[in-house]
């Protein structure tokens, strides 16, 4: 069975919050099998995915793309936007929420699959990093957290770019919380200090 957008009901739990308040927290897609007898379920997979945020808004430009005649050719530079990806969406929204989702999973006795995280490869690469050095790979189970990764393939004879697997990697929720709050590409030392007494530097000679 299906549960999430497009199935049947997303299913939301309840996170702790301050009192008068109501908070919740939903994955994007729990799949649960059913019992033969009363199909309630024996096990759960949770499945988490992602896109990439963008800044600003692309909505002038899309207009004006469908707006054109397919014969009339685009010029981008007739058409600049100040939209683009939102990596820092990254480390502010996904990581902690995976994090977090990952640890309430680990409290699932039938989820012991663990957590599966479908994302493009490029926000991988960009969680990796983010958090700098090395996440050790373990076996998938309860408590870890799978990443599959897909990327546009080349255009095909119809003009469209299908979704290609790039990998799959699995880790647990302690690797990632771990590698968030105690990143190994950190700047050199003293590098917010010299550059304040460059700019202090510059100050003082106009």
């Amino acid at each position: 069975m299906v549960y999430g957008q497009g199935f049947a009901e997303e299913i939301s739990i309840a996170s702790p919050s301050p009192e008068g308040r109501r908070g919740s927290f939903k994955v994007d897609y729990i799949l649960a099998k059913p019992s033969s007898e009363d199909l309630s379920p024996v096990a759960i997979v949770a499945i988490e995915v992602q896109s990439i945020d963008t800044t600003n808004s692309y909505k002038d430009t899309s207009n004006t793309f469908y707006a054109t005649p397919p014969e009339v050719p685009i010029v981008p530079s007739a058409h600049p936007t100040t939209a683009g990806f939102n990596w820092e969406n990254v480390n502010k929204r996904i990581l902690p929420q995976v994090i977090y989702k990952g640890h309430a999973l680990r409290r699932e006795r039938l989820a012991t699959h663990g957590l599966f995280f479908i994302l493009p490869d490029a926000v991988f690469q960009r969680i990796l990093t983010r958090l700098g050095g090395k996440l050790s790979a373990y076996p998938q189970g309860l408590g870890t957290v799978t990443f599959k990764t897909y990327k546009l393939g080349d255009e095909d004879a119809e003009g469209t770019r299908p979704l290609e697997f790039v990998q799959r990697f699995t880790t647990t929720v302690d690797q990632l919380a771990y590698a968030f709050v105690s990143p190994q590409n950190l700047p050199p030392e003293g590098a917010y200090e010299n550059l304040l007494i460059q700019k202090a530097a510059k100050l003082t000679k106009r």
